[in-house]
């Protein structure tokens, strides 16, 4: 109803195909038939086989109307050109700017179809990384967003970042994890270029790096990347003491050390365990007599009090154990 009222690459089309997509891709039996679970998995790749000719249909309308649109504008175009032949009319130009009133909703429709492409095409990688049947149909898929993206918006532009991502989680995801190292790195810098470390996918995609690295024995890459994922979740919350940090901690003081610089992560571990004193503490003061903050030193593994990781006490309080079994004895 919505593609026959609004046309293929509405909104509101996009969203109805995309939560009927979904529906599909989860849609489980209530309870497994006579072939138990042999009956389960039938029914879940006919639903992802119904799910993908759904999208592989889609794009079909969706490249026709861009082709149509594509065509109208340069007929405009020549129109123009005609009319003021000093100006600029090309396809670029119309599209990626607003050079007149009369070009620019048919720029925009164009746009809009080019987008809903992009869109598209990501969900069907998506789908096919469900599926994992095909990796090159994964990859090909996000692939052909990132390049209709760039085409559209340039490349490295902020609108090819979300389909640049999704692509370098596919290249992970089937084992070409130098490529998509590379292509983490690069949207890394990116994003730090634009906006700084305090963000959400500055977080993602260090830890990603990191990640990569440890699994490469990339120590030194390891250590760079665990620190600056644990700096820019340090900017995002706003705080150096919070127990969501903990594991960025740890990962930042294991890498440290595997890299050779105890000293470094011995100054990070204090860091952290004294920030959860202050922490403690400042609970202590606003709700007397409640429970006191908890926190494991990194690179440990072992739950302490915060007031013990402080002034060193993961070694006190292993004594403390030691005199405990003794006095059982």
């Amino acid at each position: 109803m919505a593609v026959a009222e609004m046309g293929v690459a509405h909104p509101l089309s996009l969203l109805a195909r995309t939560n009927l997509t979904e529906t599909l891709t989860m849609r489980k039996a209530s309870e497994p038939g006579a072939g138990g679970q042999e009956d389960l998995k039938e029914e879940e790749i006919a639903a992802q086989r119904e799910a993908r000719l759904l999208l592989q249909a889609a794009l079909a309308q969706l490249k026709a109307e861009a082709e149509t649109q594509k065509t109208a504008l340069e007929a405009a175009a020549a129109v123009n050109d005609a009319k003021e032949p000093g100006k600029d009319y090309s396809e670029d130009s119309v599209v990626n700017s607003s050079q007149g009133r009369e070009e620019l909703p048919a720029a925009a429709m164009y746009r809009r179809t080019c987008t809903a492409i992009v869109r598209t095409h990501i969900e069907l990688g998506r789908l096919e990384m469900m599926a994992g049947e095909d990796a090159d149909a994964a990859e090909g898929a996000f692939r052909s967003a990132l390049a209709l993206c760039d085409e559209l918006y340039g490349v490295d532009s902020r609108e090819s970042g979300g389909p640049a991502f999704s692509l370098a989680n596919c290249l992970r995801s089937i084992g070409k994890k130098d490529e998509a190292r590379a292509l983490y790195e690069r949207l890394f810098d990116l994003i730090v270029q634009r906006n700084g470390h305090g963000e959400e996918t500055a977080v993602h995609l260090a830890r990603s790096l990191a990640d990569l690295a440890e699994e490469a024995g990339d120590w030194a890459a390891a250590d760079k990347f665990t620190s600056a994922a644990l700096n820019s979740m340090m900017l995002l919350i706003g705080t150096r003491a919070h127990p969501v940090l903990e594991s960025f901690y740890q990962a930042a003081c294991r890498a440290k050390i595997h890299n050779g610089d105890a000293a470094g992560a011995e100054a990070l571990r204090r860091q952290y365990l004294t920030s959860m004193l202050r922490l403690s503490q400042q609970q202590a003061r606003n709700h007397p007599g409640g429970r006191s903050q908890l926190a494991t030193a990194p690179g440990t593994g072992q739950l302490v009090s915060a007031a013990g990781l402080a002034t060193g006490g993961s070694g006190n309080q292993q004594k403390s154990g030691g005199g405990a079994k003794k006095s059982r004895k």
